[in-house]
């Protein structure tokens, strides 16, 4: 249910969820749900991430390729992310010359180019450097993630890697 794109209210699908396992116990609450969901280790999106990747490169037969192969690139960036306390201890941030300090991640993404798809994200505190990021990215298993042959795969680096 977590990932179906949700069309109505978070208690109407679970009241359909429930009446297609038990029509005689449909009776469920959001706040159960959002209760269960707050269990649910990170890895556990990894892990289905993962799956679905590899599901598609090894049977879709819509995978687009330049020429034979495919076409990843790799990229660095920051994002804002909300002023909490655990967010501002955990990733840090700046402190702009005028104004609030601002918690930031450094983020560092593959993506694969022509099916618009994110194989690996990797989010670290702010004061990494995307070069740090890249050195724990390439040890990245791409083969056992995807199944791909990384013979098949070109990836283009932003020119600040090669610095």
């Amino acid at each position: 249910m977590q990932l179906r794109l949700m069309l109505s209210s978070l208690q109407r699908n679970l009241e359909e969820l429930m009446e297609s396992i038990d029509p005689v116990q449909a009776m469920v609450t959001s706040s159960a749900i959002s209760q269960a969901r707050s269990k649910l280790q990170h890895t556990a999106f990894i892990e289905l991430g993962e799956l679905c990747l590899r599901q598609f490169y090894q049977e879709c037969p819509c995978v687009r390729r330049w020429g034979r192969y495919i076409l990843t690139a790799v990229d660095g960036s920051t994002v804002a992310l909300p002023r909490e306390a655990a967010l501002s201890k955990t990733f840090g941030g700046m402190q702009p010359q005028q104004g609030d300090f601002r918690p930031k991640a450094r983020l560092l993404e593959r993506y694969d180019v022509l099916n618009h798809l994110t194989l690996q994200a990797i989010i670290s505190p702010y004061k990494q450097g995307e070069r740090t990021l890249l050195k724990e990215h390439q040890g990245w298993d791409l083969a056992g993630v995807t199944g791909l042959d990384p013979k098949t795969v070109i990836t283009l680096y932003d020119r600040g890697f090669a610095a």
